[in-house]
């Protein structure tokens, strides 16, 4: 009789799908915050790559004798890696988006060389620290 048997029994289907339901569980909130920690990766690389420019612009005004003032804008429109996301610069502000996720820094005070060095700095909320 057994050999005549065919499919699997209620049991046998239930366990699967427990087993199944589990691993979803774990997997999808693993797999959300592996992407907002990719996302966030993205922001502070762009970050860093805005500060830098910053002080190679500011640099070069200071070697220069250029004391014009520049924006946020000169800055990113400098920087070579910002393809592959949207973004969009004015005088003090650069908001970015992520898969999503939207990111702004800030440009203080306006920089005027060779005296008034600008910093940029996250938005407010949880990337202050960076």
């Amino acid at each position: 009789m057994l050999g005549d048997r065919k499919g699997f029994t209620l049991i046998e289907l239930i366990i699967l799908i427990v087993i199944v339901g589990v691993l979803a569980g774990i997997a999808i909130p693993r797999y959300v915050n592996l992407v907002r920690n990719a996302t966030n990766g993205t922001a502070k690389s762009v970050l860093g790559a805005l500060r830098t420019q910053n002080s190679l612009i500011f640099s070069e005004r200071v070697l220069r004798g250029t004391t014009a003032t520049y924006t946020m804008r000169n800055i990113a429109n400098n920087v070579a890696g910002l393809k592959g996301i949207s973004w969009t610069a004015v005088a003090t502000r650069f908001t970015m988006t992520v898969r999503g996720n939207t990111y702004t820094f800030t440009l203080t005070p306006t920089p005027r060389p060779p005296t008034t060095f600008g910093t940029i700095t996250a938005g407010a909320g949880t990337f202050t620290t960076w």
